[in-house]
């Protein structure tokens, strides 16, 4: 029986389709090992606590206040040191299951910064509880100007400040905050942060989000992680997934390579007396 092989045509409109949905995984830490962190991640800030891996669930990492306000920021680099080694160019996801162990705590993303030290990285951020007492009002931020190696928040984005009408979200339960960047140019990105409830047993909370387009960012950047603890408790971090995200224009580029060396293998099967 003769197969039925799609032309060329055929094959460029299925890549073409499918080529702005391509992505390409960077990294996933289930933290199942302690040298994922370790290995891949470099603590560049850590005051009145500790950030540890804990074997607990199958493995996490733990940030746990000691006697006062503690805060603790780590970047990814997988050549952990003072220099940052893993830069992201374009668009990007970074995901991260969380728990936070108080009230008015809070745990975020930092990118789009010069370096470690300077005050020009963004900083997507979800706090629990920002009134702090028996009461629920969680917020999401997008900061300008913040700093990685002071822990710095910067300065909050005019308009990007959400306090969302979903109360449900509370201490110690593990929920997933996503973020979003997509570089409108060198200096500015599109940025959405989702803070979603997968691991409900029941009716999972409506997804909050804030979304805003910030300006004065750098772009390769480094991307970071900060845990804030204002009082007794422990925030826990897992299942961070770094995903570099291709720009349209070079997916496409990717998908009509690769129809062009489909149509020249074609063309030298039918010379070799093939289809």
């Amino acid at each position: 029986m003769r197969l039925s092989i799609p032309t060329p045509l055929a094959l460029a409109w299925l890549f073409a389709a499918a080529a702005p949905m391509a992505t390409a995984q960077v990294a996933s830490f289930d933290f199942s090992e302690a040298s994922q962190f370790s290995d891949n991640f470099k603590t560049v800030l850590l005051s009145n606590g500790t950030l540890s891996y804990s074997t607990t669930a199958g493995g996490r990492l733990e940030h746990t206040r000691s006697s006062s306000t503690t805060m603790a920021v780590w970047a990814y680099d997988t050549t952990p040191d003072a220099t940052p080694t893993n830069l992201f160019g374009g668009s990007f996801e970074v995901e991260a299951d969380f728990s936070l162990g108080a009230n008015a705590s809070s745990f975020g993303v930092y990118f789009g910064g010069e370096d470690r030290t300077s005050a020009t990285s963004a900083l997507a951020l979800f706090n629990m509880n920002i009134a702090g007492g028996t009461g629920t009002s969680e917020q999401l931020r997008l900061f300008t100007g913040g700093s990685v190696s002071a822990g710095g928040s910067g300065t909050a984005s005019a308009g990007n400040t959400v306090i969302p009408t979903e109360t449900g979200y509370v201490t110690n339960t593990l929920y997933r905050l996503t973020l979003q960047v997509s570089y409108v140019s060198a200096t500015s990105a599109d940025v959405t942060l989702t803070v979603s409830d997968p691991y409900a047993t029941g009716a999972a909370l409506t997804p909050i989000s804030v979304t805003g387009t910030l300006i004065g960012l750098t772009s390769p950047t480094e991307i970071a992680f900060r845990s804030y603890l204002p009082t007794a408790g422990t925030n826990v971090i897992d299942n961070i997934v770094i995903t570099a995200i291709p720009e349209p224009a070079t997916a496409a580029m990717l998908g009509g390579l690769i129809v062009l060396g489909i149509a020249a293998w074609r063309r030298r099967a039918r010379r070799r007396g093939g289809w």
